[in-house]
């Protein structure tokens, strides 16, 4: 009998005890620092880029691009703008038999992590709460968004994110989380309206945005990487077509999900060879 009692009281103090080692592991998983592995490929070829997030600075966004590259939303899209000081992408596949941009439905996707409680909303129809917008909070100082310890900085490599014009619709009010995290307050949707499209910054001039968010850094090991990438850019250049037929100009429907803005058409200039997101991955949440 006493032997029994001892076992169940060892078995209970284990039991205990790997329930407090699984909720202290599920709140190390947060870190100020959380990491994303990109890996693009051009020309048959891999680059592979790490990068470090501040949720400290950005932790709305940083939170909003770990659960969309978590649930692999990003694999197989393309640099759909190809430009000197930055290349867009997080919309669109690209179809090389037509040449043509194919856009991947970025409601159908967060609503699917939203069943698994994977996704956060963060914009809102509705002060309530009850209808989200699916698109994300803008921290920048435009959207009246403050960091006191300084910002991510758009270097060479940095992640922005970005939305399009929305034009009249700008101007609409919708309910976003304070920055403060003190509740909501009404915002203008033309700020408060990214939802998955990021650039790449190719440029080796450092700059600041007032009305969008930087939130991912290049770690510097990685760095020649992406100037590897640029180089081979160059050489397929010089080797395959001139200089300004690298790129088309590509005709894509741009807010043709979008609640508010009507759907519109863009053109964007889009490598004929592609260079694409092989894929993407959180390494450290």
């Amino acid at each position: 009998m006493a032997k029994n009692m001892m076992k169940k009281t060892i078995c209970l103090a284990i039991a205990v005890a790997s329930a407090c080692a699984s909720l202290a592991t599920m709140t190390a998983c947060e870190t100020s620092k959380p990491k994303v592995e990109m890996v693009l490929e051009f020309n048959e070829k891999t680059y592979t880029l790490e990068y470090n997030l501040n949720r400290n600075l950005t932790p709305t966004t940083a939170r909003h691009f770990l659960e969309l590259v978590d649930g692999k939303f990003y694999n197989g899209l393309c640099i759909h703008d190809y430009q000197t000081a930055a290349w867009y992408t997080g919309v669109y596949e690209y179809k090389e038999d037509t040449n043509s941009l194919v856009y991947r439905s970025y409601l159908d996707a967060v609503k699917k992590l939203e069943e698994k409680g994977l996704f956060t909303p963060t914009v809102w129809n509705d002060e309530q709460k009850t209808d989200p917008t699916y698109t994300l909070y803008g921290e920048f100082s435009k959207n009246s968004f403050r960091v006191e310890n300084g910002s991510v900085r758009n270097s060479f490599g940095a992640l922005t994110m970005r939305y399009t014009s929305k034009g009249d619709f700008a101007d609409t009010l919708v309910w976003g989380q304070r920055s403060d995290g003190n509740g909501v307050s009404s915002k203008e949707y033309g700020y408060n309206s990214a939802t998955s499209m990021f650039s790449i910054n190719v440029s080796s001039v450092t700059s600041g945005f007032n009305e969008y968010c930087t939130f991912a850094e290049l770690e510097e090991d990685s760095v020649e990487v992406l100037q590897s990438l640029q180089s081979a850019i160059e050489e397929y250049v010089e080797s395959h077509v001139d200089a300004e037929d690298f790129t088309l100009q590509t005709e894509a429907t741009i807010n043709e999900e979008d609640a508010y803005a009507h759907a519109d058409v863009a053109y964007f200039s889009t490598p004929v060879e592609p260079i694409k997101i092989a894929s993407m991955k959180v390494t450290k949440w």
